[in-house]
């Protein structure tokens, strides 16, 4: 998909601009990316071997591989002293959190397909396909409310991924599932999908809501308090 393109072309933005004089020292790349992204590096292009040569039965870990290692990543880039501007963000630790997202899926997405490859039964595959579900509402819901540090932008991926799901279902690019599932059960996950989609929706206008009020108030509160330190000027 062509979220992939995006993901690359900010990881390469953030390979160019991390070695140059104003970021390089900052604890964001020192002690914050370390030797992650290397890792997850290797591993993604692993990834990408193993798949594309249907080599199922090793492409399922090493996906799980690049989620750990992106996690630690990210991780250890909250545990490092940041100073939380926006060219930090989107420069430095934005390229990792877009990658995590979509890993999430991705890892799923390699498992149904190994379950499919191996030609497992139809209920373990359907069981499969309604805990990638479950798990991708969960993740999103950990990101945004349960996480120390939410992670704003993984719902937003999640939801990219769920609506694709639904595209699928609708516009089918191969005619596995419908020759392997019954028409209803096919509908089933079709509206089930639709409705994760319509969930994790809502759940990311209500952050994106909560964030403007956020931001209104901070900005009130330093007004506030300029006024307050100019009222205790002194005359002379």
């Amino acid at each position: 998909m062509a979220i992939w393109a995006v993901i690359f072309a900010t990881q390469g933005i953030f390979t160019i601009f991390q070695v140059t004089p104003v970021l390089r020292a900052r604890p964001q790349v020192q002690d914050g990316v370390k030797y992650y992204y290397g890792l997850a590096s290797f591993l993604q292009v692993l990834y990408t071997l193993t798949y594309n040569t249907e080599m199922m039965a090793a492409s399922v870990p090493i996906a799980l591989g690049v989620v750990a290692s992106l996690r630690s990543l990210v991780k250890s880039q909250n545990e490092a002293q940041a100073d939380d501007s926006w060219a930090e963000y989107w420069l430095l630790r934005f390229p990792f959190h877009l990658h995590l997202g979509w890993m999430y899926y991705v890892f799923l997405l390699t498992l149904q397909n190994a379950f499919v490859f191996f030609n497992f039964s139809k209920i373990v595959q359907l069981i499969s396909a309604g805990i990638s579900i479950v798990v991708m509402v969960i993740l999103s819901l950990y990101h945004l409310y349960w996480a120390n540090k939410p992670l704003g932008i993984v719902p937003p991926v999640l939801l990219y991924a769920t609506v694709g799901i639904v595209v699928e279902y609708f516009m089918p690019t191969s005619n596995h599932i419908r020759a392997t599932f019954h028409h209803r059960t096919v509908l089933i996950f079709m509206w089930t999908s639709l409705a994760v989609a319509a969930l994790l929706l809502v759940l990311n206008i209500m952050v994106a809501c909560r964030n403007c009020c956020s931001r209104r108030k901070s900005n009130e509160n330093e007004e506030g308090s300029d006024y307050v330190n100019a009222d205790k000027i002194e005359v002379v």
